[in-house]
């Protein structure tokens, strides 16, 4: 099973390291097409339980198992639009005189 080959891999490289896993901020998604995941599918690090989400944000940007970037472009371009309105604002103050 790859999962527990990378899995494997990745628990011996953070203990060679002697570096620490905050397994409370910890979060694993299984990038998939379609189907869900077994109900009895559990991952555990130093006998604590990790997380399996299906969205996951890094750097602003929206991750989904199947890979649909979607979610991010609809995250993307809320930012966008606040970031914009607020420039507008802005613009519209200082139109008229006030000091901001």
């Amino acid at each position: 099973m790859v999962c527990k080959t990378v899995w494997t891999y990745y628990t011996n490289t953070v203990n060679a390291g002697k570096l620490t896993v905050n397994t409370d901020k910890t979060k694993i998604m299984v990038f998939r097409k379609g189907g869900r995941l077994p109900l009895n599918m559990n991952v555990y690090y130093n006998n604590s339980e990790i997380d399996i989400v299906s969205k996951f944000s890094y750097l602003g940007i929206v991750f989904s198992t199947g890979g649909s970037f979607s979610n991010a472009q609809s995250t993307l371009s809320g930012q966008a639009q606040k970031a914009i309105f607020k420039l507008n604002n802005y613009l519209y103050h200082l139109s008229e005189g006030y000091s901001i």
